[in-house]
């Protein structure tokens, strides 16, 4: 798709005075092959609605546009970015909806009605989310993501949104392991109980502006379309947190505390077919999910 020629990323930065702020933990990427690269991952985005999380001055928003997205949703907090924004909308011919608000208190399902984006069949995902996530807010945007994909609610009414996020290098790890070694944590079982998760590459810490203190990780995010689970998510982030609050020890010494009972920590671990000498960092999602459908069915009874 054309597009007219811009100033670039780092021009506009210098015409409007703004740099990275620390408090709100910005790297930017303007480096547009990189920004290109990355939106590779999505494939073609013929007839899709993109959601961009944290777009800052626009260089990921500018290679989504350039890859002919139907309709770019671009959020973001901070306010000085709103003008380089404005005039990637204009040249966009309006394809570009800008948002200035907190992701984490952005009523998505609003947007999507304003823009009439219609509810699609969960096999055929035609909303997709991207973004270079300051990675300050990694733990609670993802547990928020995590949670409407279980509900249902958000952009995961709509659709079988996929997400395409740049993550710090490590927490990208976690989040994709395979749970055999102890790179793997909370966060692993909280997005593979309903989605896969992949580390598409790695990112040098060389491309971002200014530069970070470790590298960064493009990871893809696909819910499956599985009935939701019978715990509720709440439940199971609470029995999950536990664990591995003590991950250091053996599943039946840290269930033993939160039941205060080790015949009754025996028992929910018999039940699930989990061995409690295992340490939780070792617990495959499908262990992880029967020792919680164990631990609240005993609690119910």
């Amino acid at each position: 798709m054309r597009f007219p020629e811009l100033y670039s990323i780092s021009e506009l930065l210098r015409l409007y005075g703004v740099s990275a702020c620390k408090s709100l933990s910005q790297n930017f990427i303007l480096d547009k092959n990189v920004n290109d690269k990355i939106v590779r991952t999505l494939g073609d985005l013929k007839g899709h609605t993109v959601i961009e999380v944290g777009s800052g001055p626009g260089g990921l928003t500018r290679s989504i546009l350039k890859a002919g997205a139907q309709k770019v949703i671009a959020v973001e907090i901070d306010q000085r970015f709103m003008p380089t924004l404005r005039q990637l909308r204009d040249a966009s011919f309006n394809r570009l909806e800008i948002i200035h608000s907190d992701i984490l208190c952005w009523d998505m399902a609003q947007t999507l009605d304003t823009i009439g984006f219609i509810k699609q069949d969960w096999r055929v995902p035609k909303l997709r989310l991207i973004g270079n996530l300051p990675f300050g807010i990694t733990a609670p945007l993802v547990k928020l993501f995590m949670h409407s994909v279980a509900e249902r609610k958000n952009a995961w009414a709509y659709a079988r949104a996929d997400m395409t996020f740049l993550f710090q290098r490590e927490v990208a790890e976690r989040m994709s392991s395979n749970n055999t070694s102890k790179v793997s944590g909370r966060l692993t079982h909280l997005i593979q109980r309903l989605c896969s998760c992949k580390l598409i590459y790695k990112v040098p810490r060389e491309v971002f502006v200014p530069s970070p203190e470790v590298d960064g990780a493009v990871v893809r995010i696909i819910p499956q379309p599985l009935p939701p689970p019978k715990i509720s998510m709440k439940d199971f982030v609470t029995l999950s947190t536990h664990l591995f609050t003590f991950k250091r020890k053996k599943c039946l010494n840290g269930l033993a505390q939160l039941t205060e009972s080790k015949e009754d920590a025996l028992s929910i671990l018999k039940e699930a077919g989990v061995d409690g000498n295992m340490r939780p960092e070792l617990l495959t999602p499908n262990q992880m999910e029967a020792l919680v459908t164990a631990y609240y069915s005993r609690l119910k009874a």
